[in-house]
């Protein structure tokens, strides 16, 4: 798939810069994208009159009263164009009208590669991607599936490890873990390779004999992965096609009784190949 993305501001080294972390996020991806640099709000609602259509629309709003970015946003919502669309500001100040018009995200400048490639996780899925609702101290999040790494249970509270490296903490539960993790593990992507853990199979890097590698950077790190956690996930893996043998897969295990400790404050994705 050819993802088309447009990137709307009068400034060119914004637009470019953008450009530049639009690419960087789909270097890593199977698919790719098309970025076409627009100067005005005015050029986009011509684009989109000469039946170009896009995937996603990024749209500068200046620190005015009323951005012309966000009459152009109306305008596509007017012609039916249902495509994510978020905004670039330097103030919040034009926070509220954006998400009137339906907007996915509202990036304050300077605006960072994690951030951005947030938005894009989100705008790749369908329909803007699944949705988690997560009640928090702070108020209520809406987690997309593709930004969840794992999650884990801990003192009647779950703790949402992101792509981003935040950890967002539920209040303590009234249900039980299996029926938070119940959505996800009907999605596909998760496993729950212990009782207190589901696990983004897609942010595993590899996993084979005793060994595996996550592409995820924050904390089992708090605890111990325990032996029961890495024989959920060996599961996972097996649909995925592991290249185990029961025999060399229970011989590699016995080998090794301790649970393997973490350290605390580097990235997971740095601990490549941890002996369990």
């Amino acid at each position: 798939m050819i993802f088309h993305i447009a990137i709307c501001s009068p400034d060119g080294v914004l637009r470019s810069r953008l450009e530049h972390q639009c690419m960087e996020f789909f270097a890593r991806r199977e698919d790719a994208c098309i970025v076409e640099q627009l100067q005005s709000p005015e050029a986009l609602l011509q684009q989109d009159a000469a039946g170009l259509r896009y995937e996603l629309y990024l749209i500068e709003l200046a620190a005015v009263a009323r951005p012309e970015g966000l009459t152009a946003a109306a305008e596509l919502r007017r012609r039916g164009r249902r495509a994510p669309l978020a905004f670039v500001a330097r103030t919040p100040a034009h926070a509220y009208s954006a998400y009137r018009v339906d907007a996915m995200q509202y990036l304050l400048q300077p605006v960072h590669q994690p951030e951005v490639s947030a938005l894009l996780k989100r705008a790749v899925e369908p329909e803007y991607g699944p949705t988690l609702t997560v009640t928090t101290a702070d108020g209520v999040r809406a987690l997309t599936y593709a930004e969840i790494e794992y999650l884990e249970c801990t003192h009647h509270i779950v703790h949402f490890h992101l792509t981003t490296g935040e950890d967002v903490a539920s209040l303590s539960l009234r249900v039980p873990f299996s029926a938070v993790a119940q959505p996800l593990l009907a999605d596909g992507r998760f496993v729950q390779p212990h009782r207190s853990y589901v696990v983004n199979l897609e942010a595993v890097l590899h996993l084979r004999a005793a060994t595996f590698c996550l592409m995820i950077y924050s904390s089992l790190c708090r605890g111990f992965l325990r032996r029961a956690c890495f024989w959920g996930l060996r599961r996972g893996f097996l649909r995925e096609g592991s290249g185990w043998t029961e025999a060399s897969f229970r011989r590699d295990i016995a080998s090794s009784k301790a649970p393997c400790r973490l350290s605390e404050g580097t990235p997971l994705s740095e601990k490549a190949n941890r002996n369990l």
